[in-house]
């Protein structure tokens, strides 16, 4: 209530809702915005002035296009499919990110701190997702990946993530000297946007800072197991998708209801070493050279 009366005090015209949820549509309605433009999903229609059937193609195609079929019937109601393109290639239309410049100057600093140089290849790590454990390649993985791609290149590596993934990273980096660096909750949203923005890989969970990534426009391997590639794949030209599909896959849920999570531990070490190798060689080994 604190919060919808600060906004209804703002004055705002109209309220874009993009998530799905129940809540998301509450706080709009509650600050009496005049204008609230949402899908119509989980029972909320009748709190939104303007309730958008969801899409047809909701479970075909990249969520891209469910939320643009969202902001051009705020546009155009009657004429949202022609407001969006009909191409469904990863990265177009494409999806930008971009770092402050003072905020890129602290990174530089962070990353001399670290014993990081110029010569070095970059590499990201996310070895969490918020989603749920049927997301997470096994860390063990994640360990093992890092050693032999710091045996094959001259790598420094930077585990990123939330506060409930510094365990993990820490196991990830223990024995692995300065090679691997911790960054696990120790950076805010705008510092690791910022940190991901001087990767020259990133291997990573489906998860936000995936996501990230793809936006900032570097290079990815994501790991995918129970989520679906097609709606909620890297957005992006620069990405691979490494996955072993079960007939159970996508299922979409948190746990897994077999309780082998096969389909992430179906994906060796190998697998995505192999992927990381053929990034790193077509995407940067160029760069460093002119380094």
């Amino acid at each position: 209530m604190k919060t919808a009366s600060a906004f209804k005090n703002r004055h705002f015209d109209t309220a874009l809702i993009l998530p799905n949820s129940f809540e998301s549509a509450l706080l709009p309605f509650l600050a009496r915005i005049p204008r609230r433009i949402g899908h119509a999903t989980d029972k909320r229609a009748g709190m939104l002035t303007q309730a958008v059937p969801v899409p047809v193609f909701k479970k075909m195609r990249h969520e891209v296009f469910y939320y643009m079929n969202l902001v051009a019937s705020m546009v155009n109601p009657e004429d949202a499919k022609k407001l969006f393109p009909i191409s469904d290639m990863p990265g177009s239309p494409p999806l930008k990110l971009y770092v402050d410049v003072k905020m890129s100057s602290k990174i530089d600093s962070v990353l001399h701190d670290l014993g990081i140089m110029r010569g070095d290849i970059l590499i990201g790590f996310n070895p969490g997702a918020a989603y749920g454990p049927a997301k997470c390649w096994p860390w063990e993985r994640f360990k093992d990946l890092a050693n032999k791609l710091c045996n094959i290149f001259p790598c420094k590596i930077l585990v990123l993530g939330t506060q409930k993934e510094e365990e993990i990273a820490s196991r990830i980096c223990d024995g692995l000297e300065d090679r691997v660096h911790n960054l696990a909750g120790r950076t805010g949203l705008v510092d690791v946007a910022a940190l991901i923005s001087r990767l020259d890989l990133m291997v990573t969970n489906d998860s936000g800072l995936m996501h990230v990534a793809a936006a900032l426009g570097v290079p990815i391997v994501a790991i995918f197991g129970s989520t679906n590639p097609v709606t909620t794949g890297p957005w992006s030209i620069s990405a691979t998708v490494v996955r072993r599909p079960l007939d159970c896959s996508p299922c979409m849920r948190r746990e897994c209801n077999r309780g082998d999570f096969a389909c992430m531990n179906r994906i060796s070490v190998d697998d995505v070493l192999s992927e990381c190798i053929e990034s790193i060689e077509n995407n940067v080994v160029n760069i460093v050279a002119e380094r």
